[in-house]
């Protein structure tokens, strides 16, 4: 039974609320089950429980150093949050958005709650109308601000929009599932006692009120008077077909969701057994999508290029996010190493960190086990 039949049956008994509906009465809208904010909420937490965790680190020429960006960054960007929940901020904006602005005022950042992009040919970008907690400040260039985007073309309005199609599906096999389990039946009344004068009100009481007690118990026994005959007229159940469609369809739309996020759909509906393939899925290219962003953006902004070439920049390190997989691949880079492949540097830039730069780390090397049996036997 929908919202809007509930309702009637709860106002006028369940034989007149189904009366009305024949007649036309029925809401034709009803509450959307709003699947979709479930689902991009779920998204949403995901990528903010792996973004919680990256760790900022700048470079001064050459030279990692903890400073007043690092903390600026790692610990406090603001006097009203700590970086996780700044972090937060700026990942929900960036998804319901596609695009976020962090401001720096009196040396803290905040994201911007809201904002207008203006661009002009090929003219720097303008930014107006922005206002940070309720407050609106002054416009600023691009080059003074840090802007994100998540992707050229919005995908929410489409996505919310096939959303709102798979649960207009939904509701209808709800309310197949529930036609078919719900109690009905048919009322003869004899000829001789449908005179409104003697049997009105008990028709009405029997209608409004009895048969509706009598359809939500659990064990009941309805006693008529005589000329008055139920009969059940109820329609086979399809097994769980109806449950089995709410569920399909359901899985659908955080399918859908996923696809549009890049995370693995087994990841965001939260099945447990997740094998290392689809977090390394969730993590090369949902995650790091996030980490290359920021790093970007950062670097170019609050350090620019005369400070980068000389060695002075931020980098976002994913290793707490993906550390069983660096270590699931520690045979894998020993091999590369002990083969001649890489070096010590090489592997180190593959994996996000910083070349040593020294004559050890640069050196090629090649265990015995791969050299020549030739050789091998003249040391013999």
């Amino acid at each position: 039974m929908g919202s809007f039949t509930r309702w009637l049956s709860d106002l006028f008994g369940a034989a007149r609320a189904e009366s009305i509906e024949k007649d036309g009465y029925s809401l034709k809208e009803e509450t959307r089950l709003e699947m979709q904010i479930i689902a991009i909420q779920s998204a949403v937490g995901l990528i903010c429980s792996a973004v919680e965790q990256f760790r900022f680190r700048t470079f001064l020429k050459g030279e990692e150093v903890k400073n007043g960006e690092y903390f600026l960054w790692n610990y406090s960007p603001n006097k009203l949050q700590n970086s996780t929940q700044f972090l937060q901020d700026w990942v929900e904006t960036l998804i319901y958005n596609n695009e976020a602005l962090v401001v720096e005022i009196g040396g803290q950042l905040f994201v911007a709650e809201s904002f207008l992009a203006q661009q002009k040919g090929i003219d720097a970008q303008i930014l107006t109308n922005i206002t940070v907690n309720g407050e609106r400040i002054a416009d600023k260039k691009a080059e003074e601000v840090l802007y994100f985007k998540l992707s050229n073309k919005d995908i929410q309005p489409l996505l919310v929009s096939l959303c709102h199609q798979y649960e207009g599906v939904i509701e209808k096999a709800i309310s197949s599932y529930e036609r078919a389990t719900s109690d009905k039946g048919i009322l003869n009344i004899g000829a001789a006692k449908r005179g409104p004068i003697d049997h009105g009100e008990y028709q009405k009481e029997l209608l409004e009120h009895r048969f509706k007690n009598f359809f939500s118990a659990k064990s009941a026994v309805l006693p008529l008077h005589e000329g008055y005959t139920y009969t059940s007229h109820t329609r086979p159940v399809r097994n769980t077909s109806e449950i089995n469609d709410v569920k399909t369809l359901s899985d659908e739309i955080y399918n859908r969701v996923g696809q549009a996020f890049k995370i693995p759909p087994a990841l965001l509906r939260g099945e447990t057994a997740q094998s290392g393939d689809v977090i390394d899925r969730f993590l090369r290219f949902c995650v790091r999508e996030f980490s290359t962003k920021l790093t970007k953006e950062i670097t170019k902004k609050r350090y620019g290029e005369k400070a980068f070439m000389e060695g002075s920049f931020l980098t976002v390190d994913t290793a707490m996010v993906e550390i069983s997989g660096i270590f699931a691949s520690a045979d894998k880079l020993d091999k590369s190493i002990g083969c001649g492949l890489l070096c010590i540097d090489e592997v180190r830039e593959k994996i996000g960190e910083l070349a040593l730069n020294t004559e050890i780390s640069r050196k090629h090397v090649m265990t015995k086990n791969y050299g020549n049996m030739e050789e091998e036997e003249k040391n013999e």
